[in-house]
């Protein structure tokens, strides 16, 4: 499945791919809720959820964005 397969399905049938076979890779907190980043098939997907209630509220997919900064900017690199 590409990307353009998956955005062309309908929500239920979106989640169900992601939960049967995206690999979460990281979550942050922000104001908005948290955001968990996840792998799927060769692209990425964002999904946010409400903190208190973990009501999932929408996913955003894409292969490459401005929307992983968010995950990257605390990511420390050092160099031996």
């Amino acid at each position: 499945m590409v990307l353009n397969d998956f955005v062309s399905l309908s929500i239920p049938e979106q989640w169900d791919e992601l939960w049967e076979y995206g690999i979460r890779i990281t979550a942050v907190d922000t104001q908005q809720g948290k955001f968990s980043l996840y792998a799927l098939h060769g692209f990425y997907v964002d999904v946010l959820s409400d903190e208190v209630t973990n009501k999932v509220l929408e996913n955003y997919a894409f292969i490459d964005d401005d929307r992983i900064e968010k995950y990257i900017i605390d990511i420390e690199v050092s160099i031996d």
